[in-house]
């Protein structure tokens, strides 16, 4: 487990700054890496159920993924929410 933390850790750091389409980052990281935990989850889970309910579950779990690995999350852009500096405060004022 501490070393699937830390691959995503690696991923995260090696991602940061980058977002596809050049969309600004704005998902924390603790955020990131719940979605890549939660989307692998989902895209497997779903290709080993099938059926419609697997197509959807893959379907989400790959959003999830993409939200984690780009940093950029449409539904806060659309709100515009960014929580990618309040993380890095909240992590230099402990």
């Amino acid at each position: 487990m501490a070393e699937l933390v830390e691959r995503l850790k690696g991923t995260i750091r090696n991602v940061r700054d980058k977002s596809s389409k050049g969309l600004k980052i704005n998902v924390g990281r603790r955020e990131r890496a719940l979605s890549l935990l939660a989307g692998g989850f989902m895209l497997v889970d779903g290709l080993r159920r099938g059926g419609v309910r697997g197509i959807m579950e893959g379907v989400l779990g790959s959003g999830m993924l993409y939200r984690g690995a780009t940093g950029y999350c449409g539904v806060y852009g659309t709100m515009g929410i960014d929580l990618s500096e309040q993380w890095e405060r909240e992590v230099r004022a402990t």
